[in-house]
């Protein structure tokens, strides 16, 4: 019991220290700067934080922003630093022609502090290395324009963007498109029909339908469109539907060897529409579940036999191919479960509850009766897949 408690303590230091990456990175610049500061006789010196310089790439994702917000953070939660208020700095700014995105070297970030009121300047830039975010930072005596203590720390992308990320534009959170590739699965049965006797058949043939396993699955693209914070509309089309051979019986004749007519396929295509709920679960891990509604349309018998006869001289026609085809539709809820592979990919896992529907199919004698040799329902739950590019 006490090897159990110690490693559950052992594995929440691990998630804490995890959790905390680049709050210890923040840590270990700010101490810097304060044991220089000491060293220098300054205490509890007024500081001014400039926003650090990046790429347009960067800059568009708003690590610049994400760094110095961090940081101003930290340095208030450490006391060693009173901060200029960002209204008055940006006031400053505004008044030495300068904006609060451009770039700023040591004495242009010295003379704008010492107006501001502040003895200390803090700046830097935010390079991307590899799979890291170098962060290099400065702090300038606003007297002298002298950098008086450096600090340079990497942080890896993926910790970076999952402890930021309510300072980044990662993907929009409104208005956001995702773009989406799709496969379904589920298995299938079909249910198990009577023998039906073939009205004017001559030989008093029999219709024996059979029960079969099968799949129904299929490929699809889709649309994810985040309408609000939480809420997203999903449209997902299916060009290319199948059930496989599932509408298989035989016929025998009275006293004869049973016939089996080559069934063909089932294929066809359908759409689904969708309104969720989204939440993130964690840095990388986001949910969305909801309820829509779903239509497959499949034609039937594109290939396989025709027409069937009763064979020998004088040939009857007993039953022909059904006309046209079938449809599975009706309500759904679902819960999805997504991955973010990278910045804009994700890979995600949906699974359906289904409204029950069902779909037959009925050959048909010459005089228009009807012989039912299919019935299969829309399963109960349904799976798919889809890998997901957002714009």
């Amino acid at each position: 019991m006490k090897k159990l408690f110690f490693a559950a303590v052992l594995c929440s230091q691990a998630v804490f220290a995890a959790a905390g990456a680049l709050d210890g990175k923040m840590d270990s610049i700010v101490k810097q700067f304060a044991r220089d500061a000491a060293a220098r006789n300054l205490a509890a010196p007024a500081a001014a934080v400039f926003p650090y310089s990046c790429d347009e790439a960067l800059a568009k994702k708003r690590v610049d922003l994400a760094v110095s917000e961090l940081l101003t953070a930290r340095l208030q939660r450490d006391g060693a630093f009173r901060l200029v208020e960002r209204a008055q700095l940006e006031t400053v700014m505004k008044e030495q022609a300068l904006g609060l995105s451009g770039a700023l070297d040591s004495a242009a970030a010295a003379q704008v502090g010492k107006l501001a009121g502040a003895r200390l300047s803090v700046l830097g830039t935010v390079a991307r290395v590899g799979n890291s975010y170098q962060i290099s930072s400065k702090l300038v005596d606003t007297e002298s324009a002298e950098i008086i203590s450096v600090s340079i720390v990497e942080v890896p992308l993926e910790t970076f963007d999952a402890e930021a990320a309510r300072y980044l534009v990662l993907v929009p959170e409104r208005e956001a498109l995702g773009l989406y590739l799709s496969f379904l699965y589920t298995p299938v049965k079909t249910k198990a029909l009577p023998s039906v006797a073939i009205p004017d058949a001559p030989g008093g043939q029999v219709a024996v339908p059979e029960q079969v396993s099968g799949a129904f699955w299929g490929l699809g693209v889709g649309l994810r469109y985040q309408f609000a914070r939480r809420w997203q509309g999903d449209l997902a089309v299916f060009p290319a539907l199948t059930m496989g051979a599932l509408a298989k019986f035989h016929i025998t004749p009275a006293g004869s060897v049973s016939y089996q007519p080559y069934p063909g396929t089932l294929d066809g295509m359908g759409a689904r529409l969708s309104f969720n709920r989204t939440a993130r679960i964690s840095g990388r891990w986001r949910a969305a579940y909801g309820l829509g509604y779903q239509i497959y349309g499949f034609n039937f018998y594109d290939s396989g036999t025709q027409s069937i006869y009763s064979g020998g001289i004088g040939s009857q026609r007993l039953l022909d191919k059904p006309s046209g085809g079938g449809s599975l539709y009706g309500a759904f809820a679902k819960g999805t479960l997504e991955f973010k592979l990278k910045e804009r990919f994700a890979w995600s896992l949906t699974g359906q509850l289904n409204q029950p529907a069902a779909m037959t199919a009925d050959w048909e004698t010459p005089a228009g009766a009807k012989v039912r040799v299919m019935e299969v329902g829309l399963p109960p739950f349904l799976a798919d897949t889809a890998f997901t590019f957002y714009f």
